[in-house]
């Protein structure tokens, strides 16, 4: 399918709060401060296309799904809280860093194996009236060490499209919230929205 009629089933398009879709490439921001737009798209992909990924990765490909090994090479993604309650993620390598919240400064989690770590959200922050805090993150790559392949393995928990909250006094539906953070990552001003 080419881009143009791959845009017909654009994510933003059918169902702007579902993470399944197609999503033009490029789009999602990069790295905070890296200047260029390479997000998360590159971790999405559909299931029926894991194949065809780990054959490519077997033998040399010279056809179009070779270009998707340039998206291999993300450098990281920005500092953001998660939008949803709850975020089991699952890494081999170190490159997670949490932010402080009483310092300010950044820290490496390391993986442990057969481990996850479990991320509070946005919505589950909000839900509990605070009782929650959700983390700042990011994912870098480790100074002063090669760089070797990352893969990371993460389940997004969110609450229902119309489950309701308060938010610093302001009235939310799940989804507007979603959508709202959704724009603010997509343009860039990533971090702790309130």
């Amino acid at each position: 399918m080419d881009e143009k009629e791959k845009n017909n089933y654009d994510i933003d398009t059918i169902a702007p709060w579902k993470l399944h879709g197609h999503t033009p490439a490029g789009r999602n921001s990069g790295l905070a401060g890296a200047g260029e737009k390479h997000g998360v798209e590159a971790y999405t992909i559909r299931a029926e296309t894991v194949w065809e990924v780990v054959r490519a990765s077997l033998h040399r490909n010279t056809g179009r799904l070779s270009l998707q090994r340039l998206a291999y090479y993300l450098s990281g993604l920005a500092p953001h809280t998660d939008v949803g309650s709850l975020t089991v993620l699952f890494a081999d390598k170190r490159g997670l860093q949490a932010r402080h919240p009483d310092t300010g400064e950044w820290q490496y989690l390391e993986p442990r194996e057969g481990c996850a770590v479990i991320n509070i959200g946005d919505s589950l922050r909000f839900m509990s009236q605070k009782n929650f805090q959700s983390a700042l993150h990011r994912v870098i790559p480790t100074p002063g060490t090669t760089i070797h392949d990352r893969f990371s393995c993460a389940y997004f928990l969110r609450p229902e499209l119309d489950a309701e909250f308060d938010a610093e006094g302001q009235h939310w539906k799940s989804i507007d919230w979603h959508l709202r953070k959704y724009k603010s990552y997509r343009s860039g001003q990533t971090g702790k929205t309130e």
